[in-house]
C-alpha cells in the first residue's frame, strides 16, 4: 500500500463500501470519497446482502449506517462478520441511542463517527482505519465513560481519567498536561 507523506495510506489504494438506506447520503458518500480519491467498490443498503455475496468485492474498510429503515438495523453479528472477513467497519450513525451505540463498540468496530461531523473527519477516520488505528470521537468516549456494564472490561483510574477529561472537550494535548503525562500515553489511555 502507497502511503503519504505523513505514513498514512494512499486513499487511492483503499476500497471503501458504503452501506445506508437513504439513497441522497450513500451516493452523495459514493460521490465525494470518489473525488477524494478513494476505490469505492461496493454501496448498497443492507450489510447482510453484502456479507451472503459468495465472491464479495475486494474491500478494506465499511461505513456502516446503523438505522437501515425498511433494511432494518445493522446488528453486532453483521460486525462480526465483516471483521472476520478482514474488513475494518467504521460506524457513520446519528448514535441515537448510548446503549445501542455501547453495543456496537464491544464489537470490533474501527471508528465511530456521528453523521453530524464535517467530511474531513470521516476521511480522516476511513484512514486512519486503513492504517490500522482505532479512533473515538468525543461523543463516543462520553458514552463509554458512562458505561456502568458489569461485564464491561473495567478501565483503570488512569484510562478513566483519561476518558471523561477528553470527552469533556478537551484537546488530547490538553488531556496529557492535565494528567502530566506525554500525548502518547493519554491516547494509549
Amino acid at each position: 500500500m502507497r502511503k503519504r507523506s505523513d505514513g498514512s495510506p494512499d486513499p487511492r489504494d483503499i476500497r471503501v463500501a458504503v452501506i445506508d438506506d437513504h439513497v441522497l447520503v450513500r451516493d452523495g458518500l459514493t460521490a465525494a470519497l470518489r473525488q477524494d480519491g478513494f476505490d469505492v467498490t461496493y454501496a448498497g443498503v443492507s450489510p447482510r446482502a453484502l456479507l451472503a455475496q459468495e465472491a464479495p468485492p475486494d474491500i478494506n474498510i465499511v461505513l456502516l449506517d446503523l438505522d437501515l429503515g425498511s433494511e432494518g438495523s445493522a446488528t453486532p453479528a453483521d460486525v462480526r462478520g465483516m471483521v472476520e472477513r478482514g474488513w475494518r467497519v467504521v460506524i457513520v450513525s446519528a448514535m441515537a441511542n448510548p446503549d445501542r451505540v455501547r453495543l456496537f463498540l464491544k464489537e470490533d468496530v474501527a471508528a465511530f463517527v456521528p453523521k453530524w461531523e464535517p467530511h474531513e473527519i470521516l476521511v480522516y477516520a476511513i484512514v486512519a482505519a486503513a492504517g490500522g488505528a482505532d479512533l473515538t470521537s468525543r461523543e463516543v468516549a462520553g458514552i463509554m465513560a458512562a458505561d456502568d456494564d458489569p461485564q464491561r472490561v473495567p478501565l483503570s483510574e488512569q484510562e478513566l481519567r483519561a476518558l471523561q477529561l477528553y470527552a469533556s472537550g478537551l484537546k488530547m494535548i490538553s488531556v496529557a498536561r492535565q494528567m502530566n503525562v506525554s500525548v502518547y500515553t493519554a491516547k494509549e489511555y
